[in-house]
């Protein structure tokens, strides 16, 4: 989830912090995974001390160190710190967990810090076996964390919120493209709040084609306050783009950008109340990734796996019109808007005027939202573990009439999640 937002100029400078996950090898994947990664060359495994959280810039340093870059390449992303105080650096992080600036499906894990005679926790997921798949042939994961360093992870995100409603509608390479209008046409029928102002968009790799060159500018800039059009600011833009260049000529398997890992996510976007004028014009949007895509078919959710996440993020636009969300960021907070997102998806997937699914598609829709759980109880960006998030779909799949003459309106759902809450997050070893 994409929570609304405004960025401060250290979202792709400073933010390693999202990619660390990589520094762990192709072994343990990005979320952490104890099963055997697919055959392949194996991705070297950080070591114990390895500092894979950075929580200062001497740790920014040492990690371009661990990377195969240039010498060149190395002194540039050095030169791009110079002046980042460790209190600057925190700000940075304080930020962007407040602001929900994270890809969770990327991020989960590494952090996490489970207390197993409390909960059961089991990280390996179907999806952290896909995201294993996807780093697996990594020659450096060290070099990974460059990508976040010059924003290049991040290009395709920003492109969807910055250029998506001028992108072409073309979901999954149109595969999947009906399919999403539809739920997304549906989702704004069933639910009680103002929706004609969100953009459905797609989240494609199509910004690291060459020809889209202008466009890799214009994020850049976008993302770091920079003005292309100041000789001194394209000249950085321009580097952190060839940084990238460098990144893609020493790992094959990214495909220079085409790799899932790059939209591997669908969000929810809303820039209500921003006055920063970069931010303030920006419309409402429900973004899709196209690396989402291909992780729901690994998953074998078929059609319901699509329409179960354009309800989860349609239910973050609920929360942002109904102001559900906790103005001081916590794991805690971050789980109960998640479970609540994951209970309105459920709601909305049994409800006769919504997908009306049956009792086996009801089983597809709680194994689909168990599968994107995580362990991570100390972060932040902790989205639920994979049993509370499949308890809370379970909840909305029950929450209620669904016989056609009644949907609960969302300030009340609201209220009747928050009174379920405890019970779905209570220990359950």
């Amino acid at each position: 989830m994409f929570a609304n937002s405004k960025l401060s100029k250290w979202t792709a400078a400073a933010a390693a912090s999202l990619v660390a996950v990589s520094v762990a090898g192709a072994s343990v994947g990005v979320v952490g995974t104890a099963h055997a990664a697919p055959a392949g060359p194996a991705a070297p495994v950080a070591a114990p001390g390895d500092d894979v959280h950075p929580k200062t810039v001497d740790d920014l340093q040492r990690i371009i160190d661990k990377t195969s870059l240039s010498r060149e390449g190395k002194a540039a992303l050095r030169q791009a710190l110079e002046g980042t105080s460790n209190s600057e650096w925190r700000a940075y992080q304080a930020e962007r967990e407040r602001l929900g600036l994270d890809n969770p499906y990327v991020e989960a894990g590494l952090s996490r810090a489970i207390d197993p005679d409390d909960y059961e926790c089991d990280p390996n997921t179907r999806l952290s076996a896909y995201v294993d798949r996807q780093l697996a042939d990594l020659n450096n994961p060290y070099n990974v964390l460059v990508l976040e360093l010059t924003g290049g992870l991040a290009l395709p995100q920003y492109d969807a919120v910055f250029n998506g409603a001028d992108l072409p509608k073309q979901f999954d390479g149109g595969n999947k493209t009906a399919l999403v209008k539809r739920t997304h046409q549906s989702l704004r029928k069933f639910w009680d709040i103002k929706s004609g102002d969100i953009d459905l968009v797609p989240m494609t790799s199509g910004i690291f084609a060459d020809a889209a060159l202008d466009r890799q500018v214009e994020v850049t800039g976008l993302m770091f306050d920079l003005d292309p059009d100041k000789p001194a600011d394209r000249a950085e833009i321009d580097a952190k783009l060839e940084a990238t260049d460098q990144v893609f000529a020493q790992e094959p398997s990214l495909r220079d950008g085409k790799a899932p890992i790059f939209t591997l996510n669908a969000f929810a976007f809303s820039a209500e109340g921003e006055t920063d004028p970069v931010w303030a014009g920006v419309s409402d949007k429900l973004a899709f990734g196209d690396g989402m895509f291909k992780a729901l078919n690994f998953m074998k959710t078929g059609a319901l796996g699509p329409q179960g996440v354009l309800g989860h993020e349609f239910g973050h636009h609920i929360q942002f019109e109904r102001n559900a969300f906790s103005n001081k960021p916590s794991p805690e907070a971050t789980r109960r808007t998640e479970l609540m997102a994951d209970g309105f998806a459920g709601y909305f997937g049994s409800h006769r005027l919504g997908l009306d699914i049956g009792k086996a598609k009801q089983r597809t829709m709680a194994k689909l939202f168990y599968n994107i759980g995580d362990c991570s109880f100390d972060s932040d960006g902790h989205h639920g573990t994979p049993n509370q998030r499949k308890k809370a779909t379970k909840w909305g799949l029950t929450a209620g009439t669904r016989d056609g003459r009644k949907i609960i309106r969302t300030k009340a759902f609201i209220k009747k999640f928050d009174k379920a809450l405890p019970g779905l997050v209570k220990p359950d070893a």
